[in-house]
């Protein structure tokens, strides 16, 4: 037994003891309860946690807590007492995500196992997508005369949690969300860019189409890259690029499909009203000087092998547009910075940086070797960027090794209370619940504890009963 054990053991004071509940008595036994992490995201000093029989002992100290009283006598031992009353919770809303304004929702990693390729998508507006829209109202009030928002430096304040009344510091890892219940900050601070991240399943993908299909809806210039595994290794072959020096290479079968989807959810007049601005996509796409005839110039069957230099030049147009606020957005974000990929030139491995429009669609979020990065600014318009921590298998290195802790960066932790509840009255009334009469307050209380809130796993479960 350790010294703290003995002296408890013994009836004397240890040291440390006013935080671990106060003196033991003679002739107790004090037990090893285990570990206690407070927050999800930085955990303190782990500490033994000491309890005596007949008597329970907080961790942080304070008089003991009275032991809970026996059950009542004829009732189920095995019954989830209810939970106490708390403070009132206002109801989460559902949104519809059409096809009209997010085509691209079929080839979502995150949302294609939801739906069918012409059902509308329902899903709960979480609180992260929420505090997005809201940064993404203020960047939309840009005129474009302002100059852009920093890259990397930021003087942040300290800021206190309105959800757990936690003091987070600005010098730390995480500066839009807290620390401790991960609740994004409200409000958001502006930024160039915005990075998702978050477990498998928490509903980052969702989160990332939803704030597409929002901004799409109020007239902004959207460019969604669904899946970026796919897009830089998923194409059928590779062709040197006739518009950038020898060493960079065209996709076209997986830069052509990105264009297509772009097209198809704005309308045309807005894609009419918008001039082209930057003298390279004037002269490589020429007569075309509007972004609908830079589009048709650009999806032509004869200029198929260069949609990769299309789509590098689509972003350079869009971080230059003042007419619209506009948006780039990219799922499985880490898939652009591996060392490798799916594609060969002459028995060599090429990888991502000798794809052409790669280097663009990364360049919102720096990563830590900042050695030839050129930043994506944006005069009136912001990137969107989300990755799970969990592709370590598909990574050469340590996901923190790609993309450390940045003040772009948000965490995702799954379904608040209300969250959840909106998700679970919407599969009882959509009828994906084959006994909804089993949908009890402790069978609620069950799923959240088996799903930990993830709506993946809960969506999984819900088609189990």
């Amino acid at each position: 037994s350790s010294p703290l054990q003995k002296e408890a053991m013994a009836g004397v004071t240890a040291p440390g003891a006013r935080h671990l509940g106060g003196r033991c008595p003679v002739g107790a036994v004090p037990h090893v309860v285990g570990w206690r992490r407070v927050s999800p995201l930085r955990s303190p000093p782990r500490r033994w946690r000491i309890s005596i029989p007949g008597r329970a002992v907080p961790l942080g100290g304070g008089a003991p807590s009275v032991p809970p009283a026996p059950p009542p006598p004829g009732a189920d031992p095995k019954t989830i007492p209810p939970r106490p009353p708390t403070a009132p919770v206002a109801p989460a809303s559902l949104v519809e995500l059409g096809a009209r304004h997010l085509p691209e929702r079929g080839t979502m990693p995150g949302v294609n196992g939801a739906i069918g390729p012409e059902e509308i998508l329902t899903v709960v507006e979480t609180e992260v997508v929420k505090a997005l829209q809201e940064a993404l109202g203020a960047i939309e009030a840009r005129t474009g005369d302002e100059p852009p928002l920093p890259h990397v430096r930021y003087d942040d304040e300290d800021w206190r949690c309105e959800r757990c009344g936690y003091e987070n510091f600005a010098s730390k890892s995480f500066r839009l969300c807290c620390g401790r219940c991960a609740s994004p900050r409200s409000p958001l601070p502006a930024r160039s860019a915005y990075m998702l991240t978050g477990d498998k399943g928490v509903g980052k993908s969702i989160a990332l189409a939803t704030v597409t299909h929002w901004a799409r809806a109020r007239g902004w210039l959207a460019l969604l890259v669904p899946c970026g595994w796919r897009y830089v290794n998923a194409g059928f072959y590779v062709t040197p690029s006739t518009h950038f020096e020898a060493g960079f290479f065209e996709d076209p079968w997986s830069a052509k499909p990105v264009l297509e989807a772009f097209k198809k959810a704005h309308d045309a007049e807005l894609l009419e009203s918008t001039r082209l601005q930057t003298e390279a996509a004037l002269q490589r796409w020429a007569p075309a000087t509007t972004l609908l005839e830079f589009l048709d110039a650009a999806l032509h069957e004869d200029r198929f092998e260069e949609t990769s230099t299309a789509v590098y030049d689509l972003v350079e147009e869009l971080a230059q547009c003042v007419t619209s606020p506009c948006l780039v957005a990219v799922d499985e974000f880490s898939a652009m910075f591996t060392r490798g990929v799916d594609h060969y030139w002459k028995l060599i491995q090429l990888a991502p940086d000798d794809l052409v429009g790669v280097d663009r669609l990364r360049s919102g979020v720096p990563p830590r070797d900042l050695a030839d990065h050129e930043p994506l600014l944006m005069k009136r318009g912001v990137a969107l960027y989300a990755d799970t921590t969990a592709r370590q298998h598909k990574l050469d290195t340590h996901f923190r090794e790609i993309l450390p802790h940045t003040p772009h960066e948000i965490k995702v932790t799954g379904y608040t209370d209300a969250e959840f509840k909106a998700a679970i009255d919407y599969y009882k009334d959509a009828g994906m619940v084959h006994r909804p009469e089993e949908i009890t307050p402790n069978t609620i209380r069950n799923l959240k504890m088996v799903s930990q809130a993830n709506p993946k796993v809960l969506f999984q479960r819900m088609l189990w009963m």
